[in-house]
C-alpha cells in the first residue's frame, strides 16, 4: 500500500527562499515521525502552469502530485500550509473535485476549529521566547497584562471567522488583545483611538503570516509603507513588533505535525 503525505504550499514564488527553508527543516521530521510514508512537497498550479523555480527545488505541481498518488489502496493525506479556511481553502477543495481525486483526506487550515488550541500553544511559545530573548528574563505575569495586536491579512469573511476564533481563544490568556487587518484603515484608526485611552506597559504587534514575504516586509515591518505603523507613529503610540514570520520558529513545524496527526485519526 502506498502511503503519502502531501505538503501543499499556496504562495507566490516571491517567497521561494522562505518556502524552501521550511521544506528542508520539515521533511526530515515528517520522515522520522511518519515512517513508511512518502513526503511530497507540492504547490498549487491553478493556471495549469508549472513553476520552474519550485520544480528545481524539489516541489511538484499539485496536479502531478495527485496523479502520482493514484492507485487502489493508496492512502493520501494533504496538509495545506495556509492559516485560514477562506477562499484559498475552497480553491483547494474545488481543485480536488475537478481532479476527481478519491480516497484522499484534506487537512484543515491551521486556524480551523480542530487546530485552534494547538495554534494558541504555538503563539504562547512565540511570545514567551521572544520576550525572554529581548528582556533576558522568563515569561512573567507582567506580560499577561500586556496588550497584543494580532495582524492578519483578512482576505475573506470565512478567513476572518477563523482569526476571530483565534482571538477569542487568545483572550483566555491575554485579556487585552486585538485583531486587525493590514489594510483596514478604518479599523486601524478605531484601534488607535482605543489604545490612546489606555496606558499599557507593553504593546506588541504580532504578525500572523507564515512567510517573510511581501506583506510582512511592506505592510507590517516597513515604517514607510505599513499603514498600521504609520498611524501608530503619527499618534505617538509606543510599540514592539515580533518581526519574524511564523515559519521562522522551530515549533511551527510541531504545529504542522500535530495537524497531520489529527487528520490521520
Amino acid at each position: 500500500m502506498n502511503k503519502n503525505i502531501i505538503i501543499l504550499v499556496y504562495n507566490k514564488t516571491s517567497d521561494i527562499n522562505e518556502i524552501y527553508c521550511l521544506k528542508k527543516r520539515l521533511e526530515p521530521r515528517l520522515l522520522d515521525i511518519f515512517q513508511g510514508f512518502e513526503v511530497i512537497h507540492s504547490y498549487m498550479d491553478l493556471k495549469a502552469e508549472e513553476d520552474e523555480k519550485l520544480n528545481n527545488l524539489g516541489f511538484i505541481a499539485f496536479s502531478k502530485a495527485i496523479k502520482c498518488c493514484e492507485g487502489k489502496g493508496s492512502k493520501v493525506y494533504i496538509q495545506p500550509l495556509i492559516l485560514a479556511g477562506g477562499e484559498i481553502f475552497r480553491n483547494i477543495q474545488s481543485y480536488l473535485v475537478m481532479m476527481k481525486a478519491e480516497d484522499i483526506r484534506l487537512g484543515e487550515a491551521l486556524l480551523e476549529t480542530g487546530n485552534i488550541e494547538n495554534f494558541k500553544i504555538f503563539l504562547m511559545k512565540l511570545i514567551n521566547e521572544s520576550y525572554s530573548k529581548k528582556q533576558e528574563k522568563k515569561y512573567t505575569e507582567d506580560f499577561r497584562n500586556s496588550a497584543y495586536i494580532f495582524i492578519v491579512h483578512g482576505s475573506s469573511r470565512r478567513g476572518n471567522i477563523s482569526y476571530e476564533r483565534l482571538k477569542k481563544a487568545i483572550k483566555e490568556e491575554f485579556p487585552y488583545s486585538f485583531l486587525i487587518s493590514i489594510r483596514d484603515k478604518e479599523a486601524i484608526e478605531a484601534l488607535v483611538e482605543e489604545l490612546k485611552e489606555k496606558d499599557y506597559k507593553n504593546l506588541t504587534m504580532i504578525p500572523l503570516f507564515i512567510y517573510n514575504g511581501y506583506h510582512m516586509k511592506e505592510d507590517i515591518l516597513s515604517e514607510k509603507t505599513s499603514l498600521i505603523q504609520r498611524e501608530f507613529i503619527k499618534q505617538g503610540i509606543n510599540y514592539d513588533i515580533l518581526n519574524g514570520a511564523l515559519a521562522d520558529e522551530g515549533y511551527f513545524i510541531d504545529l504542522i505535525i500535530k495537524c497531520i496527526e489529527k487528520m490521520m485519526l
